[in-house]
């Protein structure tokens, strides 16, 4: 090495992000209206049946046009819960595959 030759040291690293909000699923107002009508009233620690009654007298029916059941409203209710845990998680970050490299300058 000459006196004029000297190493410009680099890190190098790889950042990975897993996440599960990229792609939004998105509910129609009558799901979103509901699952949240479900979630209130399993939140008063009704039963799944006494809600499904519930929104039956209510005049409301599955999407097939059905009307409720009390597997229909834990089914539903299931689903929201799992949604809104996924779009609610944190993304996962990791470094990995760390060095230090160097660059040979020449003058």
């Amino acid at each position: 090495m000459g006196i004029s030759d000297y190493l410009i040291p680099y890190f190098c690293y790889e950042i990975n992000i897993q996440t599960s909000t990229l792609t939004p699923s998105f509910y129609t107002p009558f799901q979103t209206e509901l699952s949240d009508l479900i979630l209130k009233y399993h939140n008063r620690n009704l039963t799944f049946k006494q809600i499904a009654e519930r929104l039956n007298k209510k005049g409301l029916k599955t999407l097939r046009g059905k009307t409720f059941e009390a597997n229909h409203v834990f089914g539903l209710m299931k689903k929201r819960l799992k949604r809104d845990e996924r779009i609610n998680e944190e993304p996962t970050i990791t470094v990995e595959n760390l060095s230090i490299r160097y660059i040979k300058v020449i003058d």
